[in-house]
């Protein structure tokens, strides 16, 4: 056979197959399902298929992960605190209740419980001060059950203010521990 024979049968088996092809996607194209009205969400789980044991043994496929989203930030109160306190006031014990509540029924959510302060007083002071707002939430938590495992402390002093402001007003907001829901 001749090379120029061999040319014009490769390029022709080329062509051909790739009219064939579009040909083959023409005729599998699908019409689209007729539209499905919409009924109220009913709690019954989706149906099993059987599965060819001999298929699934060839066939490793991996299961999607689920990944159950963490409450919203907003649902967990912050506590507020009294300038250059740590102490818990009679409010922030009743946020630390309704917290509690959220933290027990959902159990497998894990806090990072953040301390914040105000702007006035050294980076050093702050720091330490924000600690201690943290850990006294953390004592609190604890007293009311939640498991320690649950809970990190951490400090960011006057880092992050949530108002930028420099009157009591700002202050006051700044003076927190947030409740930060580890991913």
């Amino acid at each position: 056979m001749s090379r120029g024979f061999l040319f014009c049968l490769v390029v022709t088996l080329v062509f051909s197959a790739g009219c064939a092809t579009k040909k083959i996607q023409e005729e599998t194209t699908l019409t689209p399902p007729p539209p499905q009205t919409l009924s109220p969400p009913v709690d019954i789980p989706p149906p099993v298929a059987a599965v060819d044991q001999d298929v699934a043994a060839e066939t490793v496929a991996e299961e999607p992960q689920v990944v159950v989203a963490p409450l919203p930030t907003s649902v967990l109160q912050n506590v507020p605190f009294e300038y250059d306190q740590h102490l818990l006031s009679d409010s922030a014990r009743e946020i630390l209740a309704a917290n509690t509540a959220i933290l027990m029924a959902q159990d497998r959510l894990q806090v990072t419980l953040a301390g914040y302060c105000d702007e006035r007083g050294s980076d050093q002071y702050n720091i330490a001060l924000g600690e201690r707002r943290a850990e006294a939430v953390r004592n609190y938590l604890l007293s009311l059950g939640i498991s320690a495992g649950r809970l990190e402390v951490v400090s960011y002093g006057e880092e992050k203010p949530l108002d930028a402001g420099h009157d009591e007003d700002a202050w006051a907001k700044n003076r927190r521990v947030e409740f930060v829901p580890m991913l």
